[in-house]
């Protein structure tokens, strides 16, 4: 994994030591991605849900996002990505939260940082969740719950944009209180949809 583009283009992430990586995005499906949100990143405030080493929040970073807050549950997973940050020297930048996103907490908008002193309202957030996650009605409808929670704390700017990865074998029926599905694209096994807040 590596960033590919921006002032840190070619940097390499750190995995987790003894872990084997699975499903990682790939550089086609992220510069892609990026390729589409190109305008919706430079000085944008974002939240990278199920984090992993931070692929895609660094690469905001990189592209000159604004700030980003990661959350990621596996400890060992979290001190890989702090060591991901420190190494791109966007400590001052962003957050690492270890817990769990199904149980986010008001202080997801705090930033602990004095150069940002206001709550964060976030225009992006990008939400990686395991494919296993996903295919599970009941989580699938936790995550929406969560999302909207968000919203219910004026963590979510009115535009905001979520992307939301996935197998590409599964196609759900999201009922995501307060949002809608704005785009989809598929590249070969996996699956990008996009959403906004329903009008």
């Amino acid at each position: 994994m590596r960033i590919i583009a921006g002032t840190h283009r070619g940097w390499k992430l750190e995995p987790p030591k003894g872990y084997d990586v699975s499903r990682p995005i790939t550089d086609r499906v992220k510069e892609a991605l990026f390729n589409i949100l190109q305008f919706d990143v430079p000085g944008r405030t974002v939240l990278d849900l199920f984090a992993g080493v931070g692929s895609m929040g660094l690469e905001a970073l990189s592209r000159d996002a604004k700030w980003v807050t990661f959350v990621e549950q596996d400890r060992d997973v979290a001190e890989a990505l702090r060591r991901n940050i420190e190494r791109c020297k966007f400590e001052t930048s962003s957050r690492v939260l270890q817990g769990n996103v199904l149980k986010l907490r008001e202080g997801i908008r705090d930033t602990a940082c004095r150069e940002l002193p206001d709550l964060l309202t976030y225009d992006l957030v990008f939400l990686d969740p395991p494919y296993r996650l996903m295919k599970d009605d009941l989580t699938r409808a936790m995550i929406g719950e969560t999302l909207a929670q968000l919203s219910t704390w004026n963590a979510l700017a009115p535009d905001v944009i979520i992307t939301v990865r996935h197998d590409s074998r599964d196609h759900f029926s999201y009922d995501w209180p307060g949002l809608a599905v704005t785009d989809t694209r598929r590249w070969g096994s996996m699956t990008i949809d996009f959403f906004a807040r329903a009008l």
